[in-house]
Order: structure tokens, then sequence, then C-alpha cells
């Protein structure tokens, strides 16, 4: 169940992605795919909630989850790091340790707008300011 559920929001990911067009930034590319995969509406919530809910049953009893569901989201930060070495990063930045702070970002966020202890707006933000952090300003 958990596989699936990852599944289906990495095709929602990858069809929001599409969306942009060939001539998207890494940054956009990267906002998209985690902005995109915040619970912000009716059915990425309830996606959400079971990909939790399944999530830490097979943490916490491992006979109801194998070692690869339990991997499944492990994907994103070797996908997340290979994407942020194509963009024009800040000076210092590491695209491993990057990556799995967005991705830990991502599920905190997640959490939190689920729990409502944040608003969506305020989540986009967050996101939109580590991305700053990371990415040179483009060019005009």
């Amino acid at each position: 169940a958990l596989e699936a559920i990852d599944g289906r929001a990495a095709d929602a990911a990858r069809a929001a992605m599409a969306r942009l067009g060939p001539g998207a930034s890494p940054r956009e590319r990267l906002r998209t795919a985690i902005v995109g995969s915040l619970p912000t509406d009716a059915r990425t919530r309830e996606q959400a909630l079971l990909f939790f809910s399944f999530y830490v049953a097979g943490i916490t009893d491992r006979s109801l989850g194998s070692a690869d569901a339990l991997a499944s989201p492990r994907w994103t930060v070797p996908w997340t790091a290979s994407v942020l070495r194509e963009g024009s990063l800040r000076a210092g930045v590491d695209p491993d340790r990057e990556a799995l702070l967005l991705m830990m970002e991502y599920a905190g966020l997640s959490l939190a707008l689920l729990a409502g202890q944040v608003e969506e707006s305020d989540a986009i933000g967050a996101v939109d300011a580590h991305l700053d952090r990371i990415f040179r300003p483009r060019r005009p």
C-alpha cells in the first residue's frame, strides 16, 4: 500500500513538472515537485494521511511492512541532489546535504499542514526561502 501511495504522488509530481516544459530551471522543477506534493487539498491530504499512517505502522511493527516499502521514499533524496547539481548553486552549497534537508523539510511541513499547525502559504514560503538559499538568483 505504501508503495502505491508513493507511486501516485511521484506520478503527480512528474506530471506537474512535465507541464513546466523543457525550459524549466532546476529550481522550478524542484519547487513544483515539492509544493505540488504538499497536502493542500482533499486528495493530497488523504494521500498524505494514508502514507504517514502506513509508514509509521511499518516502522513500529516491522511485520506490517517490507523493507522495500519503508525504503520507497528514499529515492527522493538522490533525485533531489541530482536536480540540484543541474542548477546554479550558491557558493558552498552541498547538494547532498541540501537534498536531505529539503526532503526532511517536506516531511515536516506535510505533517504540520495535516495537523493544522501551519498555513499553506507559510509552508510554501518556507520552501521558497530554502530554495532561495540554495540557488543563485536568475539573471534577467
